[in-house]
């Protein structure tokens, strides 16, 4: 089945009356959610993931794998918030409440490859490193194999930017802004299985 054969126009989601004449009989029960458990389902207990991991990224099932797969944010080791200490990872699971963060071979930290870094690989640029993803799909009705894995991404690429404070010159604000436009945006990337990517 493909994303396109999800959408049944005869599914309906009744969360209010607005597509309901009538409903003799049958009441509404709204039901408490209860935690699968108390703790989080992913926690930063690698040296790569610092203090902290984010869902900045993405969590999809793959039907070839019968897999969820996520890829997720960190911020880095000693000197969290810097934008060049910052990585994006890959986990899997089979439940959703365990993961599992395997030994890729992507990236080197500190040494070694044995580690779910996916990003940056190692042929990104210094001033290509930081990145911040907002999504990742598998597309299914992709013909290339290298492209079926998409990812949409922010970019900060580093640069010397000229800063500009609200007291700053009309000018050094212009130069400014033209530094932004020129180090920063939006990008792309594929790849065939979600963990090297070509940009």
């Amino acid at each position: 089945m493909l994303v396109r054969d999800l959408h049944d126009p005869g599914l309906h989601l009744f969360v209010d009356d607005a597509e309901v004449q009538d409903h003799p009989g049958f009441v509404r029960k709204v039901q408490q959610p209860a935690r699968a458990q108390t703790e989080p389902v992913l926690r930063a207990d690698r040296p790569w993931e610092g203090n902290a991991v984010q869902m900045w990224g993405s969590v999809l099932y793959d039907r070839d794998e019968d897999l969820l797969k996520m890829w997720y944010f960190t911020h880095g080791p000693a000197g969290a918030g810097s934008e060049d200490k910052k990585n994006f990872c890959y986990a899997s699971s089979t439940d959703g409440v365990q993961w599992d963060k395997p030994e890729l071979g992507v990236f080197t930290f500190q040494g070694s490859t044995a580690n779910n870094i996916v990003y940056p690989t190692q042929e990104t640029c210094p001033e290509y490193s930081s990145l911040h993803p907002w999504g990742i799909i598998k597309d299914d009705d992709e013909e290339d194999a290298t492209r079926r894995y998409k990812m949409g991404y922010y970019q900060e690429r580093q640069a010397e930017v000229p800063r500009a404070g609200k007291s700053a010159s009309p000018d050094a604000r212009r130069r400014y802004f033209e530094s932004v436009l020129e180090h920063h945006g939006m990008y792309t990337a594929h790849s065939n299985e979600g963990l090297r990517w070509t940009l």
